[in-house]
């Protein structure tokens, strides 16, 4: 993979321990495409013992002692990266978004202070990155699937998928790891499924207890332990009739992905999927950063209703085909779902390229960008540009034909692109990029 390297400073700070307050925390926002990540810290006067806890937007990273005598100035850094982290840490893909550190004193014997400063080693591509075609939303005869697994697998290669997430409800027996090279890569999921709503739990490494009821148990509970687990949450089909989500009133900063569309081959879906794509824009215009997915929800494949998987795919732009990095694709919001061809939306600010999903940091207040936007859709698709959740502009975009807008945008804006036929019925969509 091609890559271009630089450091950039993404926090500083300075803090203390003592009797009064003998824990201290922070977080700090990371940005798209950090390859390593740096915390260096200059430990300063005091006799405590500073413990150093990492929490990144998935998972707990580990807890760091330093094994010195406190009474000396001593500089640390806490290194990690996909392959490798300073001990007591683990190792693995640096996702993008909010992380924390949180310090302690074992013990607390005086007041101690420390500085900190924290780098990253951006390994931006220069668009050698993969785009994935996958499914995540898919079912077995384990529970209400037409398919054995061997059967889906089978089948999402003919659709020539690269991965899948296994959901069935509340199960993961029908899972298996042992699959042959050249199979596509299939990953544990499971569908919570509930009268309060349904939630796909992606990455998970063993079952969670899907008994919500809204007060003893609730989504929160879930989404929390699917954290544990190193998974991403995301929200079902949330305006398809009787399977409607209920639990609006979750913390939704637990959220990491909604689902807007589902089966497209289902008529009732189209209506569903319109309301989806407006919360979707509600929740962008509060400030949460929801990815939005798709999935084929593929029960009853060669029947009524086209469950079959892979329609629609959702596109993933990865440093490679493994679960990490699928779930830190999804987690980054590098994603595109389209019933038919990929379509690929680039924005340039100063000529960098960005690409969906991605924040764009700008210099003024109000700025131009450049989106272009490609497809391998043979019929000529209307392009809208949909900007803070109004219609900015629209136009047409055909195969061999590149549309470019000029979009003027400022600080706080997001800008996302979608694709519709001749009659306005969705064909595809992509994550916004985000203006700050």
């Amino acid at each position: 993979m091609k890559t271009t390297d630089y450091e950039v400073t993404i926090a500083t700070h300075s803090g203390k321990i003592d009797q009064d307050q003998p824990t201290w925390e922070t977080t700090f926002q990371v940005p798209p495409y950090i390859g390593e990540l740096q915390i260096r810290i200059a430990i300063g006067a005091g006799n405590s013992r500073l413990a150093f806890q990492i929490f990144d937007p998935i998972r707990n990273r580990g807890f760091f002692v330093p094994w010195i005598p406190q009474e000396w100035s001593n500089d640390i850094t806490l290194m990690l990266n996909e392959n490798e982290a300073e001990r007591g840490l683990e190792k693995g893909p640096i996702v993008a978004g909010e992380w924390t550190v949180h310090v302690s004193g074992i013990p607390v014997r005086d007041t101690s202070s420390f500085d900190m400063e924290i780098i990253g080693v951006c390994q931006h591509p220069e668009f050698d990155y993969s785009w994935y075609k996958g499914d995540l939303h898919s079912h077995t005869n384990h529970t209400d699937g037409a398919l054995s697994l061997d059967g889906l697998i089978h089948t999402a290669k003919s659709a020539e998928l690269d991965f899948l997430f296994l959901t069935d409800h509340n199960t993961i027996s029908g899972f298996r790891s042992n699959q042959n090279e050249d199979e596509c890569l299939v990953m544990r999921g499971v569908e919570i499924t509930t009268p309060l709503g349904h939630a796909n739990l992606f990455g998970i490494k063993t079952m969670i207890d899907w008994r919500v009821d809204g007060e003893t148990r609730t989504f929160d509970d879930v989404a929390k332990e699917t954290r544990q687990q190193e998974g991403l949450f995301s929200i079902n089909h949330p305006f398809t009739s009787h399977l409607s989500w209920k639990q609006w009133n979750m913390d939704l900063d637990l959220v990491d992905c909604l689902e807007i569309w589902n089966n497209p081959g289902h008529p009732a879906n189209e209506q569903a999927t319109e309301e989806a794509l407006q919360k979707w824009d509600e929740l962008l215009n509060e400030g949460y950063r929801h990815t939005g997915i798709g999935g084929s929800d593929s029960v009853h494949y060669g029947f009524k209703g086209e469950h079959r998987p892979g329609f629609p795919s959702t596109y993933v732009l990865a440093n490679g085909l493994s679960e990490h990095h699928i779930l830190k694709a999804l987690k980054e919001r590098h994603v595109v779902v389209s019933k038919g061809p990929f379509v690929e939306s680039v924005l340039y600010y100063e000529e960098n390229p960005f690409q969906v999903g991605d924040i764009v940091p700008v210099n003024e207040e109000e700025e131009n960008v450049i989106i272009e936007t490609s497809t391998a859709f043979h019929e000529s698709k209307v392009l809208q540009c949909v900007k803070n959740a109004e219609l900015y502009e629209e136009t047409e975009v055909s195969f061999g034909n590149e549309s470019v807008l000029q979009v003027r945008v400022k600080k706080g804006d997001w800008i996302r692109i979608q694709l519709r036929d001749a009659e306005g019925k969705l064909c595809a969509f992509a994550n916004p990029f985000f203006i700050e």
